[in-house]
């Protein structure tokens, strides 16, 4: 996923190297906001529309999408202490 987004954010112009990876359970700090990676129950497939070229054209000409990984929800503390899950 850190490679996906990081080419996303290079084509939005955008510095790619500040796509960070944060594993389930860890957690990082960017200017006194903590992000931690929990898992979350839902379904987590993308759709075709964000996978350029002949796979994304195919994946919306069937109705699918691409399996990404597992579920991920994100709890972030900023620094005047709210705590808030996303």
């Amino acid at each position: 996923m850190a490679k996906f987004l990081s080419q996303k954010v290079a084509n939005l112009g955008g510095d790619p190297e500040s796509v960070q990876l944060v594993r389930f359970g860890a957690s990082h700090t960017v200017d006194g906001v903590s992000f931690t990676t929990v898992p979350a129950v839902h379904s987590n497939g993308l759709s075709g529309d964000f996978i350029e070229g002949e796979l994304g054209e195919s994946l919306n000409a069937a109705g699918l999408r691409a399996y990404v990984g597992p579920s991920t929800g994100y709890v972030i503390t900023f620094s005047n202490g709210l705590v808030v899950y996303l």
